[in-house]
């Protein structure tokens, strides 16, 4: 039961790391229009959790390449990772996890 556990909350970092390794970081009008895709709400919801994985992962190349004072690449990676969390999470409370997962946290089991 925990590896189970486990699997489910590492799955997107581990989807995620599968794409790390880019030659180069998309062009600067990639970027942008993938920004504003990601932006959206209604399309994150459509989205797979490895399809928001994969466009995490593009939003921190395109912040490493092109950093902006207001870090908007890196706030859009950050509601992909949000919107997973909050996939994970709804999993854990929809299964009976979640109330083991804060009782296992709060004992030190991490």
């Amino acid at each position: 039961m925990r590896k189970i556990i486990l699997m489910i909350l590492l799955a997107p970092f581990l989807l995620t790391a599968r794409t790390m390794a880019q030659d180069k970081a998309p062009t600067k009008k990639q970027c942008d229009a993938d920004f504003e895709l990601i932006a959206s709400d209604a399309w994150r919801a459509k989205r797979t959790i490895a399809q928001l994985g994969d466009s995490a992962t593009e939003m921190k190349s395109c912040d490493d390449a092109y950093t902006t004072l207001n870090r908007r690449y890196l706030a859009a990676m950050l509601s992909c990772v949000a919107e997973i969390m909050g996939r994970q999470d709804a999993f854990l409370k929809r299964h009976g996890f979640h109330d083991a997962f804060l009782q296992e946290d709060a004992d030190g089991k991490r």
